[in-house]
């Protein structure tokens, strides 16, 4: 399976996104880009503490940006 980033997103919507994602069986992960910045080192981390970034199965890439427009931004 093949993941790919869909959008970053505020970690208070984390649980109704993990809800609907489970709901229409799409698999999917979250990344903590603020920890990954804190492992690397970097003294001013590249995000926000409360951001995560959404990577979806590829082949249900169009059904979750439908099921998640409330809950994110797509430009």
């Amino acid at each position: 399976m093949r993941h790919v980033f869909l959008a970053t997103i505020n970690h208070f919507d984390t649980a109704a996104i993990v809800e609907i994602l489970n709901k229409n069986s799409i698999d999917f992960f979250f990344k903590n880009l603020h920890s990954s910045s804190i492992m690397a080192g970097w003294a001013t981390p590249g995000s926000l503490f409360n951001e995560r970034t959404l990577f979806v199965d590829i082949t249900k890439l169009e059904l979750a940006r439908e099921l998640l427009a409330t809950y994110i931004r797509l430009e």
